[in-house]
C-alpha cells in the first residue's frame, strides 16, 4: 500500500551527478530522474534521501537510485517534445486561417476529422476546408491568437483545450467594420506517421463584438 506521507515528502538527490537537488514531490522526482537518464546526464549510483513529514514528526529514509533505468531508445520522445509538437499543430491552424493557406489544414486535421464550430458541424477535413473558406475567403485581414494550452497526452492520443481570440476586419466597402470573438478550442488528437493531427474539434465562443456580416466567401 502506498505511503500517503510520500506525497508530502521533501526529497534530496545526493550523488556526484547531482550535487544535492531539492525536489518537493515524488512526481517531479521521477520526471527529473527520467530526464537525466534520458539525455545521458546521469546514471546510478546516487542516493535518494527522503524526509517524510508525518503527524509524528520528520522521519528520514534512504534508498539508492538503481531502480530508475534509462528508457528504451524507441521511447525517447519526451512528454515535453510531444507537448511542443501538439502546440505546433494547434498553431498551424491559426497560420492557415490568417494566411488563407488552406493546404496547411491537411497538416492539422486527419482526413476523417469532425468538428463543431459553434453550431457549424463538419463531418470530414474537406468539410472544414469548405467552412473556413466560406467564412474567411471574402473577409479582410484576420488574426487568430491562441494561448493557455492545457494538454494531456496518453500514448498516441491527446486532448487539448486552449483559448482563442480572433479579430476580423472587413474588406472593400466594409473595411471599417470589425468582428472579434473570444472562446476556446477543445480538441482530441492522435499521433500519425506525419505527426500529431486533430481528429475532433469543438469551438466554443464565450463573447463576441462587432458584426459577423463581414465573414463571407470570396
Amino acid at each position: 500500500m502506498a505511503d500517503p506521507a510520500a506525497h508530502r515528502a521533501h526529497v534530496h538527490l545526493v550523488g556526484p551527478q547531482f550535487g544535492q537537488i531539492h525536489v518537493l514531490d515524488r512526481q517531479r522526482l521521477v520526471g527529473l530522474l527520467e530526464q537525466r537518464c534520458l539525455h545521458g546526464v546521469s546514471s546510478p549510483p546516487y542516493a535518494i534521501r527522503i524526509y517524510y513529514l508525518g503527524s509524528t514528526g520528520r522521519e528520514t529514509r534512504e534508498r539508492d537510485g538503481s531502480g530508475f533505468a534509462a528508457p528504451h531508445p524507441e521511447h525517447r520522445v519526451t512528454l515535453a517534445e510531444d507537448r511542443f509538437a501538439v502546440i505546433e499543430t494547434l498553431d498551424r491552424y491559426a497560420v492557415a486561417l490568417d494566411t488563407r493557406d488552406w493546404s496547411l489544414l491537411d497538416r492539422v486535421f486527419t482526413p476523417d476529422a469532425t468538428g463543431d464550430f459553434t453550431g457549424y458541424r463538419c463531418a470530414s477535413r474537406e468539410d472544414i476546408h469548405e467552412l473556413v473558406d466560406r467564412m474567411l475567403g471574402g473577409c479582410g485581414p484576420t488574426q487568430h491568437m491562441l494561448g493557455v494550452y492545457r494538454i494531456e497526452i496518453s500514448g498516441n492520443e491527446a486532448t487539448s483545450t486552449c483559448g482563442v481570440r480572433a479579430h476580423h476586419v472587413g474588406r472593400g466597402a466594409e473595411a471599417s467594420l470589425e468582428y472579434e470573438c473570444f472562446g476556446e478550442y477543445r480538441d482530441r488528437l492522435v499521433r500519425t506517421p506525419d505527426g500529431w493531427r486533430i481528429r475532433h474539434r469543438v469551438m466554443r465562443i464565450t463573447h463576441e463584438t462587432g458584426t459577423r456580416a463581414i465573414l463571407k466567401p470570396a
